[in-house]
């Protein structure tokens, strides 16, 4: 079995792209996830990727400091670099994932105390 699960707050903003040939949204971004408390807190960074509808999600309503809830499977790669070397990849593709925050940070929300319904015209009412 090959699924994980965390819950990190988003590094930067995400990524998203998409594939020229058939138009596949690909939304990469970075997690920082914590464990422990006081003085024994650490910190690890991972490596997430989301495809599709999920990618577009995650682009349109995350932001830097988002904090959300990710199920994923991991995958690990590698590539050699022009200099010859070898680099080692690990990513994690992500199935299913909930936002814990309403919004982007910087993100206007509306909300019903900004509507009066009783603030129109006299000459706009029908009757």
């Amino acid at each position: 079995m090959n699924k994980c699960l965390f819950v990190g707050n988003m590094t930067k903003d995400p990524e998203l792209r998409f594939i020229p040939a058939s138009g596949m949204a690909i939304c990469k971004f970075s997690l920082a996830l914590n464990d422990g408390y006081g003085e024994k807190k650490t910190v690890s960074y991972i490596n997430c990727v989301a495809f599709g509808k999920t990618a577009e999600a995650v682009a349109n309503y995350t932001g830097k400091g988002s904090k959300v809830a990710v199920e994923a499977r991991v995958k690990t790669g590698s590539y050699d670099k022009q200099d010859g070397t070898k680099v080692y990849t690990t990513d994690f593709m992500v199935d299913k994932i909930e936002f814990l925050d309403s919004r982007k940070k910087d993100e206007d929300v509306f909300t019903p105390a900004d509507f009066n319904p009783f603030e129109e015209a006299d000459e706009d009412i029908p009757f």
